[in-house]
């Protein structure tokens, strides 16, 4: 009879913590119901956004001037002379756009013998270009060529657009 009273006891115990835990649980449950979440918005500072190949500037003159000291260009170089090639670039871009960009980069590729790629350069170029403009681009100079070089291809790798202030 003990054992009976005893093991009726505490599974009156067991199921009154139970009970307790499940209202408890309810309760706490409709607290954070009633409490929403703030929301914080932050305006961020705007960025330039990066035009890989931009299809609006193009290279309206490229020319390019190779020089080297040694020997002549498109001549095999002997190894006990070898020759430094050096080229310097003048390059003319037109924007056809409606938006500004700055920072240009330029991708020279300079070939040999059959059109075959030998090397390709990217330099970055700090300019400005307005919409419908038309500009000049300083001397670019590159130097230690690859032996073999022939002529090169100039093309615009990417361009940063030039974000617009706020209207206030």
């Amino acid at each position: 009879m003990f054992r009976k009273s005893l093991f009726l006891g505490l599974t009156m115990m067991l199921a009154a913590v139970l009970v307790y835990l499940v209202i408890e649980g309810r309760r706490r449950e409709k607290q954070q119901s009633t409490v929403r979440p703030v929301e914080v918005v932050r305006e961020s500072t705007p960025s330039r956004t990066r035009v890989i190949g931009p299809g609006d500037l193009e290279i309206v003159e490229s020319k390019t001037e190779l020089a080297t000291s040694g020997a002549q260009i498109g001549q095999p170089v002997s190894k006990s002379s070898p020759a430094a090639i050096t080229a310097t670039h003048r390059i003319t871009i037109r924007s056809n756009a409606r938006i500004a960009y700055r920072n240009l980069a330029l991708k020279f590729s300079y070939l040999g013998r059959g059109e075959k790629v030998l090397e390709t350069r990217t330099v970055p170029v700090a300019e400005f270009i307005q919409p419908g403009q038309a500009r000049a681009l300083a001397e670019i100079k590159e130097e230690s060529l690859p032996a073999g070089t022939l002529k090169c291809l100039a093309t615009i790798a990417y361009a940063d657009i030039e974000s617009l202030p706020k209207q206030p």
